[in-house]
């Protein structure tokens, strides 16, 4: 796992890195970065793409973690028609496939609904950038859904790129591997940043970008409200780990309510239902 906020041991300043689930979606969605978008594909998906349509927002900067639902991180359209959603994902866990493959699987059902006949989808794309995958995790995997023995594609419009970004850094450093560098950048500290940057005019746009980011008073301030709510979260569910009691539940789901927390949240942290949730307001 790697962590997405660096603190300089001297200033104690935090320093947010490109990974940064907030700071990749304001910078990645901002029409002005489409060639940051562009270099990201031709480098994970292996073929240079023109990007005709806006990145979509699918979740904009929020001051409250509680507020934030089942979204994409970045999703664009080339001029082929073929929709990538770039997903960031800075720590690994069991379920993680099964939370991206729902994001990739909800757009093309909306898509299948959307469109007069089949023949007519869009092809889908996820590419999946991930931190904290193990150590004999390959540098790349590409999942399509086929048959094991024969190899036979049951779909052509649905393919799944998932990198490990904790190997791509190593192999940067390494054996010094261009292609790599904007998704080992991803996830490099401030000095890192600047050195693995150096020499090339997009990953220098990319450095200045987060760099402007950091230095944006309401986007730290964001980050702050964040961090705190994600603080106050998990406070409340040690709270409710080691206490069993009803009455203890109760009480930590009133406290989650006042917080203004997701009754869903709510009710997988205590164990109440939503009915005996929504009674206590």
């Amino acid at each position: 796992m790697t962590n997405v906020v660096e603190i300089d041991p001297v200033t104690n300043q935090k320093f947010y890195k490109a990974g940064n689930d907030m700071l990749f979606k304001s910078v990645f969605s901002d029409k002005r970065n489409r060639d940051l978008l562009e270099r990201i594909i031709e480098v994970t998906v292996g073929k240079k793409v023109k990007i005709i349509k806006d990145p979509l927002m699918q979740e904009l900067i929020k001051p409250k973690i509680n507020n934030k639902k089942k979204t994409l991180d970045v999703l664009v359209e080339d001029e082929n028609k073929i929709q990538y959603n770039i997903e960031i994902n800075m720590s690994n866990y069991n379920t993680l496939s099964r939370r991206n493959a729902s994001f990739i699987f909800s757009k093309y059902t909306q898509d299948l609904k959307e469109q007069d006949t089949y023949d007519k989808m869009h092809t889908f794309i996820q590419i999946n950038l991930t931190s904290g995958l193990s150590k004999d995790y390959p540098e790349k995997c590409i999942y399509k859904l086929i048959d094991k023995e024969s190899e036979r594609e049951y779909i052509d419009n649905l393919i799944i790129y998932e990198y490990n970004l904790d190997k791509l850094l190593e192999i940067c450093y390494n054996e010094d591997k261009k292609d790599y560098k904007i998704l080992a950048a991803l996830i490099c500290g401030k000095n890192d940043l600047h050195s693995i940057c150096k020499g090339d005019k997009i990953l220098e746009k990319l450095e200045s970008e987060v760099m402007r980011m950091n230095s944006d008073k309401k986007f730290v301030g964001l980050m702050s409200e964040e961090e705190e709510a994600e603080k106050l979260q998990k406070t409340l569910i040690s709270e409710a780990k080691h206490e069993g009691s009803k009455q203890k539940e109760i009480e930590i789901a009133k406290n989650m309510l006042n917080k203004n927390m997701d009754i869903n949240t709510i009710s997988e942290i205590t164990g109440l239902t939503k009915e005996e949730i929504e009674s206590l307001r």
